[in-house]
């Protein structure tokens, strides 16, 4: 059984659309089992240790397998929908924000999706936009409701952490959350874009610097020649 297949199977046993969580794991991990966030993030599925073992998971190095992985991983995910009511925009912006700052927001705000978008952290938005579709007049480019099928370079893989992962869910990190985002983007699609860089800075000006490209290590150095083609 491939890993989609696995996915998919995993999806149906929770009562999930398998399409979504496909779509989720193609942009936390292009598909790679490895994976490994550098705030701890590990496998497919991007799990952090504590969530795992919330959901009955041991820690690294079983985790990194993708059958435990993925089984965590869909019962978060189930118990978010039981928590969002099935909404997949809410289940991805909780998954990726954390569940608890989505209700705060749904507490200020509203409880719809549309009410809280503007609310959230430019990385958040990009993410949902991504993994669950157009949303209240905003889309990502590209998106497609069938499964990603877009994984970078493996040099890109093995040698980066992910987007998603690269900075703590904090308030005061959305910028540079939201250029590692663009620059593991770049290099995911860089091979079907033509269009300037700019496009990809969902409101983030100006342009980044060279000093806070510098943190991106690797990836920096792997995904330059194609931000500034």
């Amino acid at each position: 059984m491939d890993l989609k297949e696995l996915a998919a199977l995993k999806a149906q046993e929770r009562g999930l659309d398998p399409s979504f969580v496909q779509r989720l794991i193609g942009w936390e991990s292009s598909w790679n089992p490895n994976a490994k966030g550098t705030s701890g993030e590990r496998g497919l599925m991007q799990l952090m240790p504590a969530t795992a073992r919330r959901f009955g998971a041991p820690d690294s190095p079983e985790l990194f397998q993708p059958n435990i992985n993925i089984d965590a991983g869909t019962k978060y995910l189930a118990t978010l929908s039981k928590l969002f009511g099935g909404n997949q925009h809410l289940m991805s912006m909780a998954y990726n924000a954390g569940e608890g700052r989505v209700q705060r927001l749904m507490a200020r705000h509203g409880r719809s999706p549309e009410a809280i978008f503007p609310h959230l952290p430019a990385i958040t938005k990009t993410y949902t936009l991504k993994v669950a579709g157009p949303l209240a007049g905003h889309t990502y480019k590209g998106w497609s409701a069938a499964p990603s099928g877009r994984a970078a370079a493996p040099v890109a893989v093995a040698t980066s952490p992910l987007p998603v992962a690269a900075v703590e869910n904090s308030d005061g990190n959305d910028r540079a959350r939201a250029i590692y985002d663009w620059m593991f983007s770049m290099l995911n699609r860089g091979k079907e874009e033509s269009a300037p860089a700019v496009t990809f800075f969902p409101g983030i000006e100006p342009l980044p610097t060279v000093q806070e490209l510098l943190p991106l290590g690797d990836l920096a150095m792997i995904g330059l020649p194609t931000m500034f083609r």
